[in-house]
C-alpha cells in the first residue's frame, strides 16, 4: 500500500505557471472629440485607437465621445471583439452619416448649453466614467482632440488635468492640429498628468503611447 501511494503521487500531473496579476489591471479609456472642427479626421483617430487596441494585452478598453456634453459609447471591457466591433461601427457612422447603424454624435449636443467642443468638459467626463475608484488600478486617456474650444463649460483644461493627476490618471493626446497655441495648450495640460501629445500623423505616435502604458505601474 505504502508503495502504490509513492507510485501515484509521483504519476500526479502537475504544471508551473506564471501570472502577472499587474499587466492585466490596467484600464485605458479612449475619449474622442466628435465636435464639427474634429468630424474629418474622427474616422482616422478610431483607426488609431484600433490599432492602439490591437497592441494591447489584457487591458479594459472604453470609449466616450463629447462635443457640448458627453456620452459613453461603451464601458469599460475586456472584450476584444466588442472593442473591435464599436470602434468599426463608429468609424463607419462617420464616413457613412445617416447610412450607419451607428451615430457616433448623438447625445452630444445640448441646445441649452451655447458652446461646442468642450475639451476640458469632455476630459473631466472621461476621468469620471472610470470604475473602480476604490482600487488602485494603474488608468490612462487617450485624448483625440484639436482642443479648440469654443464657449465656456464647468473645467478649464487645467483643472481637468488636476482632476485626472489627483485620480492618478495619465493623459495622452492625440491631436491632427500640432502646431499653434491651442496644440501647446493640450501638451502642457497632458504632460501635467505625466502624459504627453503626440501628431496624429507622427510617425510613432501609436507605438510610443502603447509603450508608455505598458510602463504604468512597472515597478510594482
Amino acid at each position: 500500500l505504502t508503495g502504490l501511494s509513492a507510485l501515484a503521487g509521483i504519476a500526479r500531473p502537475a504544471w508551473v505557471e506564471t501570472v502577472n496579476p499587474e499587466r492585466k489591471m490596467r484600464d485605458v479609456m479612449l475619449c474622442l472629440d466628435v465636435s464639427g472642427s474634429m468630424l474629418g479626421y474622427d474616422a482616422d483617430l478610431l483607426e488609431s485607437y484600433q490599432e492602439l487596441v490591437d497592441r494591447f494585452d489584457g487591458e479594459r478598453i472604453g470609449l466616450t465621445v463629447f462635443n457640448a456634453t458627453a456620452v459613453s459609447a461603451f464601458p469599460l471591457t475586456d472584450d476584444y471583439d466588442l472593442v473591435s466591433e464599436q470602434l468599426a461601427g463608429y468609424a463607419e457612422g462617420f464616413s457613412l452619416f445617416g447610412g450607419s447603424e451607428y451615430d457616433p454624435t448623438s447625445g452630444t449636443f445640448n441646445e441649452r448649453i451655447l458652446a461646442s467642443s468642450l475639451v476640458p468638459d469632455g476630459l473631466a467626463s472621461c476621468v469620471l466614467n472610470f470604475d473602480h475608484a476604490d482600487q488602485e488600478r494603474p488608468r490612462a486617456i487617450i485624448l483625440g482632440t484639436d482642443n479648440d474650444v469654443h464657449g465656456e463649460g464647468v473645467y478649464t483644461l487645467d483643472e481637468a488635468a488636476d482632476l485626472a493627476t489627483e485620480r492618478k490618471i495619465r493623459v495622452y493626446g492625440l491631436n491632427p492640429y500640432d502646431f499653434g497655441s491651442n496644440h501647446q495648450e493640450l501638451v502642457t495640460a497632458t504632460e501635467k498628468t505625466g502624459g504627453r501629445t503626440w501628431g496624429l500623423d507622427q510617425p510613432g505616435a501609436t507605438a510610443e503611447v502603447t509603450s508608455d502604458i505598458e510602463e504604468l505601474e512597472a515597478a510594482r
